[in-house]
């Protein structure tokens, strides 16, 4: 009676078989940050099926030659399979833009402070954020910084607090959310719950956002943002003025009008520290499991909240 005992392949396909899902593992764009933690846990499981189904011992061919595998190699395969991602914008014409912009916010700034008695300005710590604090601290103007701290940040974003201080000499408040209401939250629905629905999305933004921005403004008279039009179909009709109806304060945009390389060039003209994260694809960044980066000639703020349609793409905190 004939056998029917599986054999395995050649040592030689094995390897090849071996180093493939280990690259598409590492290398795919859904092994990425934020690329979608289902597709990776996939290729993570294909990577290690395989290296069960061929088992190897000190001694074995195998192990030496994918232990052999040189980085020089691996970044060619990686550099090969994965898309171009977003990078900081370069424009020499926004360059000689800039004095004229310079001076037209620098003005817009003076008269909110003439007008107001208590002004805070929300950061975000993006690279908007960095030129009006950079101005603000230029031209000494009473307002305060402050940033919301939602507990749920990457490394990259809260390393920038520290850089400020080394930058300008400031310190940054930082508001928190409640953790009880975050404690609520997860064993209501779950830690991951906010990937469920935009309902449920909304409702952690409100506990980690929102809730703490009411804290922040319930003194100010005033407060200030880092939005431009140019940001998401959700902004193209941002004022540089408003009325906050949910705080009963005024709000002001005075970057509404600038464009995304007029942004960049003042970054780079005056060296200001920036997020890491701009230099791995990331030209939107939130929070770390509601963020991702995004390829080249994507939308700027298709990486946030990415699994939701692009007319929900908004946290709240800008009504």
């Amino acid at each position: 009676m004939p056998s029917y005992k599986h054999q395995r392949p050649p040592e030689k396909e094995a390897i090849f078989l071996t180093k493939a899902l280990a690259v598409i593992s590492v290398s795919s764009p859904c092994a990425d940050r934020k690329f979608g933690y289902k597709e990776r846990n996939f290729y993570s499981f294909l990577a290690i099926a395989c290296a069960c189904y061929y088992p190897c011992d000190s001694d074995s061919n195998l192990l030496k030659q994918l232990l052999s595998l040189t980085n020089y190699t691996f970044r060619i395969v990686i550099t090969m399979l994965r898309p171009r991602l977003w990078t900081p914008p370069h424009d020499a014409a926004a360059t000689k833009r800039l004095p004229a912009l310079i001076a037209q916010l620098q003005t817009r700034l003076q008269q909110i402070v003439r007008q107001h008695q208590h002004i805070k300005f929300a950061s975000s710590l993006a690279v908007e954020d960095m030129v009006i604090t950079d101005i603000i601290v230029r031209e000494q103007l009473p307002i305060e910084v402050f940033t919301l701290n939602t507990g749920a940040l990457n490394n990259e974003t809260q390393n920038l607090l520290r850089a400020a201080y080394e930058h300008w000499g400031i310190s940054i408040a930082e508001y928190r959310p409640n953790e009880e209401a975050i404690d609520a939250y997860v064993a209501a629905h779950g830690k991951q719950a906010f990937y469920d629905s935009v309902a449920l999305r909304r409702e952690c933004c409100h506990i980690r956002k929102i809730e703490p921005l009411g804290r922040a403004l319930s003194k100010a008279d005033a407060w200030i943002t880092g939005q431009r039009r140019e940001q998401s179909t959700t902004r193209t009709a941002l004022a540089l003025a408003e009325q906050d109806k949910a705080h009963g304060i005024a709000k002001y945009n005075p970057l509404a009008d600038w464009l995304e390389t007029e942004v960049w060039a003042y970054a780079q003209m005056q060296q200001l520290p920036v997020n890491e994260l701009y230099r791995q694809g990331y030209p939107s960044i939130g929070c770390e499991p509601c963020t991702r980066p995004v390829k080249a000639g994507e939308d700027i703020r298709a990486g946030r909240w990415w699994w939701e349609s692009q007319d929900s793409k908004e946290c709240g905190l800008h009504k």
